[in-house]
């Protein structure tokens, strides 16, 4: 519930004693008359007292909320003596929301407008109430507007409002106000009213049916009138309550029984109701009209039928039988069509109402015959025009009255020969024979049912005699040697025609056949003749003829000679053209009447100009072509040429040289062509490789003595003359010599290994060979493949370390031979097996000489001098031992991959014990001493196996093995003098320095 407090409603006013009521700039205000009903609840209205007071004081605010529901208001009174301001706020809130909204009272109008200027004084209007049935309350209405029903006011002590509503099926009064002058007194009531019965009439509805007018009127009583009224349920289609009246009306269109309540509400807001049960029947359908007017085939048929009872619109169809056929029934009820057929038809037509409900679709059905009596058939026309033999005739014959399409046929007598009748009614042809014919023609129609239906027309044609005309009436005249052809035709006589020569010669060449003169002139002059044409009428004074005299010049023919120009020629290529005359008559004899041909063709009395131009340039003459033709003939025809020569291609091949080798024979022919030949040879540019040649002739041989890629042009030339002449083709061509090769032997060494020894050399014995001869360009060069073993200076061979020695021998190439392929020696250097020297000894021993040596790890494996040596005790022996005879460190190198070794070292003294110092495995994290692995001692000497890579080898490198050993002996006795504290943690610590040293090879 809202809190007002003053601080939101209050303003500072211009004037003193002035108190400003502004409500919420942000909350909506409806305004109105004085309280009033919600719309919904029909509009009811209190108008109160305008009476107008004036702020004197302080007021206070008094919040409430209405007796029995959830709606809050919210009075602003005076809260010292004087006038009180009358005025009060209701909120409601909309369902499932959170937002208030504020309906502002007064009682009084005395409103201060939100956000006017400070002072404004108070102006009248009226403020609305609405929503009081959001609080649960219906059929809300102001006791004031009845003013016996409420309390009594008090215009200068009373602010507040009564009303009468429902609240839960239960009628209250409720009043909330504050009495007396100070504002004081709150009133909050709710007073239940006692209800009276109403009663509704009549107790039940009279029945109603489909498509009939219905209206029926509700009345109540018990209650204090008006009554206002409401029904639920469903009503059937088309029938509507007036809430007002009471009075239920319109015309059903659904039948069944529908149940309704109807309730009834006085104007103390008591309320009745009855609940009914509307009985709709289905309706009765009537189609009409009783029966139907007869038809006749062939004629358009229209009738309507129409129904009643019902709902419109109706739908009609056929219920059983059938129309007669090519009429039919529209949804609507239109019978409509032009039958075909004759005869009596039964069918039964069904009208259906647009109603619904129980038993719908509604129908009603009526039977029908109906008649359709056969047509009347009219042939037309009445008379026929008349024929003429040998003309084309036609005459469209039509039918009506019945049923299209007709059928007609000739029923009695015989039609003209030459003629007939289709049986859609043409009579056409061309007749043959000129009388008069007697004949009936009959149509019959196309209708079902009784018919088809005939109908006859007798007629009287005539067929006149014809009058027969030649065609053309004059003829082209021709020429001499072209071809000729003209039609001859005949009209007004029955074809066919006969045509004949009547009178006359014809021209030469020309003769007449089936009217066609044809042929080609041979002559010339001016010819006369008559062409006769003959018919093939039957009949009186048959068959009929005609005549028609013709003149014909033939003039000399016009001969021309083809083609207009000649393609041109080419020297040394073959060329042949015909050329052909047209005009005259054939055959032709041709000749050269002016100029020269090119030398080298010639023409022949046929035409043709061939042969193989030896010249070029541009060469005119005149051909002619005479005729064949007799009287003024022969004639003649020419025509002026010029024949262009051009220069020949000359192609030399072949486009590229067959590759050649020094020392080798080569020849390679040239040939040219495209020119006339013989052609010379020469070479243009560049020059041939030493030891080739090319002849005249075009052969290009030698033996080459040297080798390269030899770039050079040979010129082509041929014998021609002319304009131009010779002619020449020039081809570049590179030829690749090859070198020749060369092979080095490289015998096995001797000896086949040597003892490695530092700086050491020997000799490449023997040395390698070449198959070519000897040349100081190309000497053969020794090289080491394996520098890290060995190296080579000419022939002389370096030791660096033990292993495989790789040697290898190369022979360079020059411009006549190839590099030969390079080939290898091996020879093996051998490591030092053994080593001796001189002990440094220790506590308790003597110096003298010692030796080592071994076995095993590969011919390269091999004592390493610099890190081999008989030397002092390098590492602190294990406790309670020492090393009288020093140590001897080791290091093998050019050792087999993981091979093992047996190593003896000899020392001057007998060994007792004998240690290795070091890694017992490359992985291992620190040295330590321990026993060699298989160690034999006997007098002097002691022996142990060492594997690369495994215990013992403290160097990691594959094939190098490493790492100090030595004879160890008891330690003696050590006098111990008497020291201080300090002096023995000093000692101590020293000690400590001592044991940690040890040599070590890496």
């Amino acid at each position: 519930m809202w809190k007002l407090v003053q601080t939101a409603w209050r303003q500072v006013c211009a004037s003193a004693g002035d108190v400003c009521i502004n409500p919420p700039p942000a909350l909506p205000r409806r305004l109105g008359g004085g309280l009033r009903r919600a719309a919904a609840a029909g509009a009811m209205a209190l108008a109160l007292p305008s009476v107008s007071h004036a702020f004197d004081g302080g007021f206070s605010v008094v919040d409430q909320t209405i007796q029995g529901t959830g709606c809050p208001v919210a009075f602003i009174s005076q809260s010292s003596s004087g006038t009180a301001s009358v005025q009060f706020i209701s909120y409601d809130r909309q369902a499932g929301g959170s937002v208030w909204n504020v309906n502002s009272i007064q009682s009084y109008p005395t409103y201060v407008p939100p956000g006017s200027p400070p002072g404004t004084p108070p102006s009248g209007g009226p403020v609305t109430v609405a929503d009081l049935e959001a609080c649960g309350l219906s059929n809300v209405i102001n006791l004031a507007q009845n003013g016996a029903d409420g309390p009594s006011r008090a215009a200068d002590a009373y602010m507040g409002f009564s009303f009468r509503a429902t609240q839960s099926g239960v009628i209250y009064d409720y009043e909330v106000a504050i009495k007396g002058a100070s504002g004081t007194q709150v009133v909050n009531t709710r007073t239940p009213v006692s209800a009276p019965t109403i009663v509704l009439a009549p107790a039940a509805l009279p029945g109603s049916t489909v498509g009939v007018a219905y209206s029926q009127t509700v009345t109540a009583s018990g209650g204090v009138a008006p009554y206002s009224f409401a029904l639920t349920g469903a009503l059937p289609a088309g029938l509507a309550f007036n809430s007002v009246t009471g009075v239920l009306s319109g015309t059903p269109s659904t039948a069944g029984s529908f149940p309704i309540s109807v309730s009834a509400t006085d104007s103390g807001v008591h309320l009745g109701s009855q609940s009914y049960v509307l009985n709709v029947a289905p309706p009765t359908i009537t189609v009409t009209p009783v029966s139907v007017p007869a038809g006749t085939v062939g004629v358009g048929y229209s009738q309507s039928v129409s129904a009643t009872g019902g709902i419109a619109p109706y739908t009609y169809g056929v219920a059983g039988g059938a129309l007669p056929a090519g009429l039919s029934l529209s949804t609507i009820g239109l019978i409509t069509g032009v039958p075909t057929a004759g005869g009596s038809f039964n069918f039964t037509l069904r009208a259906t109402s647009n109603s619904t409900g129980v038993g719908a679709p509604h129908s009603g059905t009526r039977s029908y015959t109906l008649v359709i009596n056969p047509p009347t058939i009219g042939v037309t026309p009445a008379t026929l025009p008349a024929a003429t033999a040998g003309a084309a005739y036609s005459q469209n014959l039509s039918a009506s009255g019945g049923t299209a399409g007709y059928t007609f046929a000739v029923t009695a007598g015989t039609l003209p020969p030459g003629m007939t009748l289709s049986s859609a009614g043409v009579l056409s042809g061309t007749s043959t024979a000129s009388n008069t014919f007697n004949f009936t023609v009959t149509a019959t129609d196309s209708s079902t049912g009784t018919g088809p239906y005939p109908g006859s027309r007798a007629y009287t044609l005539q067929v006149m005699a014809p009058g027969v005309t030649v065609l053309p009436a004059t003829l082209p005249n021709g020429a001499v040697g072209s071809a000729y052809s003209q039609s001859f035709s005949a009209t007004g006589g029955t074809a066919p025609y006969t045509y004949s020569l009547a009178v006359g010669p014809l021209p030469p060449g020309l003769t007449l056949s089936a009217g066609v003169l044809s042929g080609t002139p041979t002559s010339g002059g001016t010819f006369s003749f008559s062409v006769r044409a003959i018919d093939a009428t039957t009949g009186p004074a048959a068959p009929y003829s005609g005549e028609r005299a013709y003149t014909v010049t033939i003039g000399p023919p016009t001969i021309t000679v083809a083609p207009s120009t000649l393609p041109s020629a080419a020297v040394a290529s073959t060329y042949s053209q015909t050329v052909t005359a047209s005009g005259g008559t054939a055959p032709y004899q041709y000749t050269v009447t002016a100029g020269a041909l090119p030398a080298g063709l010639a023409l022949s009395t046929a035409g043709v100009i061939s042969g193989t131009p030896t010249a070029a340039g541009s060469f005119n003459f005149t051909v002619s072509a005479r005729d064949s033709s007799a009287g003024a003939g022969p004639y003649t025809g020419s025509q002026a040429y010029t024949l262009t020569v051009s220069a020949p291609t000359i192609t030399l091949t072949p486009g590229t040289l067959a590759a050649a080798a020094v020392g080798s024979a080569y020849s390679q022919t040239l040939t040219a062509s495209g020119g006339v030949s013989p052609y010379t040879y020469s070479v243009s540019a560049g020059a041939l490789p030493a030891g080739l040649a090319l002849s005249p002739a075009g052969v290009l041989s030698g033996t080459p003595t040297a080798g390269g890629d030899f770039i050079f042009s040979v010129r082509a030339r041929d014998s021609s003359t002319g304009t131009g002449a010779p002619f020449e083709a020039t081809v570049a061509y590179t030829l690749t010599v090859a070198k020749a090769a060369q092979t080095l032997t490289f015998p096995a060494q001797s000896p086949a290994s040597h003892t490695y020894a530092s700086a050491g050399t020997f000799a490449i014995n023997p040395p390698a060979t070449s198959d070519a001869p000897a040349n100081p360009v190309r000497p053969i060069v020794y090289s080491s493949l394996t520098t890290g073993v060995c190296t080579v200076a000419g022939t002389t061979v370096t030791m660096v370390a033990s292993g495989a020695c790789t040697l290898a021998a190369d022979q360079a190439g020059d411009t006549s031979y190839l590099a030969a392929a390079q080939v290898t020696q091996t020879v093996m250097i051998d490591g030092i097996k053994s080593f001796s020297g001189t002990t440094v000894p220790g506590p308790g021993g003597t110096a003298g000489p010692a030796s080592a040596s071994f076995t095993g790890g590969g011919a390269a494996c091999g004592f390493d001098a610099a890190g081999t040596g008989f030397e002092a005790a390098s590492a602190a022996p294990p406790p309670g031992k020492v090393l009288p005879q020093g140590m001897f460190r080791f290091r093998l190198t050019g050792c087999d991959t993981g091979s093992t070794v047996t190593m003896t070292v000899t020392w001057p003294q007998a060994v007792g014990e004998y240690g290795k110092y070091g890694r017992e495995t490359v992985g291992a994290a620190g040295s330590t001493w321990f026993t060699p692995p298989g160690l034999a001692i006997s007098g002097n000497s002691a022996s142990f196996t060492i594997t690369d890579g495994g215990v013992g080898d403290g160097d990691g490198a594959d094939g190098v093995i490493a790492d100090p050993t030595g004879p160890l002996a008891a330690a003696p006795p050590v006098v111990v003098p008497t020291l201080g504290a300090w002096a023995l943690a000093l000692l101590a610590g020293l000690l400590g320095l001592l044991g940690r040293r040890r040599w070590r090879t890496a």
